[in-house]
């Protein structure tokens, strides 16, 4: 009985000094190396100016296409999930990044913004807030020098006649 014992004990430090069973990896024995998920990150926020992380704090979670729009229904489909981050002075979508923007916001009814800048009720794009934040930017990326902010945290960009609904990533 000690002798089943005993192997399964080897058997078991042996799987740890491999890495599995949920034990800790042995370190790194050249120093110099990098892990190359850093690697990957580190290519990724050289997109970025500086101060910025890779995060992603919204995707494109649906789309809603009014009438006239110039976008097909195809092209507006290759938007959804792709990434956006905003921070304090850029934004960054689709592989572009604008920097030094500044934001100006507002509270609005919501009937009132979207009849009067889209000729569209909230109603037909599923929005039941009374107000919406409008955030008005300095950024030249299409459909982003003004978005829109639901009470749920939701995004909504207008590009080319196309409503785009941007869900958070992160919840907190």
């Amino acid at each position: 009985m000690n002798h089943r014992l005993l192997i399964s004990l080897i058997c078991l430090s042996f799987l740890c000094g491999a890495g599995f069973a949920g034990c800790d990896p042995p370190p790194m024995k050249n120093p110099d190396r990098t892990d190359p998920a850093q690697n990957a990150q580190k290519q990724q926020s050289a997109n970025y100016p500086d101060k910025m992380s890779t995060r992603v704090l919204w995707t494109v979670s649906g789309y809603v296409r009014s009438d006239g729009a110039q976008l097909s229904d195809d092209k507006a489909r290759r938007f959804l999930f792709k990434p956006l981050d905003i921070g304090d002075s850029w934004i960054a979508f689709d592989g572009r990044t604008c920097s030094n923007v500044s934001f100006t916001r507002t509270s609005v009814p919501a009937r009132d913004y979207f009849k009067k800048t889209f000729a569209i009720e909230p109603e037909a794009l599923g929005i039941a807030d009374e107000t919406v934040e409008v955030f008005t930017t300095s950024c030249g990326l299409p459909g982003f020098n003004e978005y829109v902010r639901l009470r749920d945290r939701r995004l909504i960009v207008r590009l080319d006649g196309v409503f785009f609904y941007f869900k958070p990533a992160v919840d907190f």
